[in-house]
């Protein structure tokens, strides 16, 4: 995903992926992360850089225009919260998430993490938080 002419690549892993059923089941595909926790008013705003690029991902991965990303709180009582998106919606959300945190970083607002888990995690923008190292 181009963010202010540099390219930004998302790494992550969906804990589950439902593709659309056209024999009577759902009818947009749908990406589940399940969180071992309990819900939080808010709280999903967290996990929207994540869910976003999910949502996206499927859509590019199935070639389809819509797809449907679900946070499930596990902890009692249970809870599910649920997004749906358009393919224009969710690239211009992330490239608008992205944006922000990269300026964030940029400005020093964002505690970089520590290297290693960056490292571990092969975070796109380790060359931007730690330099050329």
């Amino acid at each position: 995903l181009s963010v202010h002419g540099k390219d930004c690549w998302v790494r992550g892993r969906m804990d589950a992926a439902v593709p659309a059923d056209e024999s009577g089941g759902p009818a947009i595909p749908r990406v589940i992360d399940y969180k071992y926790a309990v819900w939080r008013e808010g709280a999903e705003s967290a996990y929207d850089i994540q869910m976003t690029a999910y949502a996206l991902a499927l859509m590019k991965a199935l070639r389809t225009g819509r797809a449907v990303a679900e946070l499930w709180y596990l902890k009692s009582p249970m809870k599910i919260v649920r997004r749906e998106y358009t393919l224009s919606e969710a690239e211009e959300k992330l490239r608008e998430l992205l944006s922000r945190y990269v300026a964030a970083v940029k400005g020093n607002e964002w505690p970089a993490a520590e290297r290693e888990y960056c490292d571990r995690v092969e975070c796109g923008f380790r060359e931007q938080c730690w330099g050329a190292t």
